[in-house]
């Protein structure tokens, strides 16, 4: 999408690729649609174009009240806050699935683990996030990399992308135990397992979050309240599937919902405050509840 928004020659050739294909029908099953998702659908010149009635989170009430007009069949969406799963259901029932039930989807083996970490114990750090905002501050993540080591002498491994290196490398800077920094050096795949593998997870709200769910991995997610109930917490109704939840670390603030537009005046890249003002302990509380709660898992085996 970024390459389709800012690249005039890669989104001519799409867009001619997409006309050329002649589709019968084109499906945008995104809730928060966006004006350029919605002029894809429309230049698909498919005689079917269903899309969700979604909300104005990522576009404006003109631009949607005119990308409305491209599709031929919108489904209508609650306008409570729904989880994302249930609200992926509530498209699919749309669709004509009427007893769809939402459910947390399985991440089979995709490839090997890097050598460096064949046979090790370790739990995985994930300190970024998709806006820097929304990201813990450095330090705390090393001091609970600390903690966590002496507690348990696993190997502390650093996971994210080439545009968070210089992120983690703060983070493993400042811890006090050796860690091993894969950030930048693995494929999506490799990533999957590295998480399959470790003993748990800690990060920010993010997609190795969801992943660590998807293969059965314990994992910890500190979070602020831009999405909050979006994307994150899953229901309760989902531990009756014996799946992994995420413990969540979160401080309340009566502005969650926000969309992350947030109310307070930061500087560029300052954490926002629903997320700057979780604690070690905080995280260090939960991590032990997660350790409780998952011995009889044989999570230290």
């Amino acid at each position: 999408m970024k390459n389709f928004s800012f690249n005039p020659f890669y989104r001519i050739k799409i867009l001619r690729k997409i006309k050329k294909s002649s589709f019968e029908i084109a499906i945008q099953p995104t809730f928060s649609r966006t004006f350029i998702s919605d002029y894809i659908v429309k230049v698909t010149n498919a005689p079917c174009r269903i899309g969700s009635a979604g909300d104005l989170s990522s576009i404006s009430s003109l631009e949607k009240m005119i990308s409305d007009k491209w599709y031929t069949t919108l489904i209508p969406a609650k306008k409570s806050l729904m989880m994302e799963i249930e609200r992926n259901a509530e498209f699919l029932m749309g669709l004509g699935k009427i007893n769809f039930i939402p459910n947390i989807a399985y991440i089979p083996k995709l490839d090997k683990i890097p050598e460096i970490l064949e046979s090790k114990n370790y739990f995985v750090i994930i300190p970024g996030a998709q806006w820097l905002g929304r990201c813990w501050p450095s330090y705390k993540f090393s001091e609970v990399i600390n903690k966590i080591s002496e507690d348990t002498g696993f190997l502390p491994v650093i996971c994210g992308n080439k545009k968070e290196m210089e992120l983690c490398r703060k983070v493993m800077d400042n811890s006090k135990v050796n860690c091993i920094n894969l950030c930048g050096k693995t494929s999506l795949t490799q990533f999957v397992e590295i998480i399959r593998n470790a003993k748990f997870i800690i990060g920010n709200e993010s997609s190795a979050i969801h992943i660590a769910t998807a293969v059965g991995t314990p994992s910890i997610c500190i979070m602020g309240g831009g999405h909050y109930g979006r994307f994150l917490p899953y229901p309760d109704y989902l531990k009756e599937t014996g799946k992994k939840l995420p413990y969540i670390v979160v401080k309340q603030m009566d502005c969650f919902g926000c969309n992350w537009i947030c109310k307070f005046r930061l500087a560029k890249n300052d954490t926002v405050p629903c997320i700057s003002s979780i604690e070690i302990e905080d995280v260090i509380k939960v991590y032990k509840k997660m350790l409780e709660d998952n011995l009889k898992m044989k999570l230290l085996n």
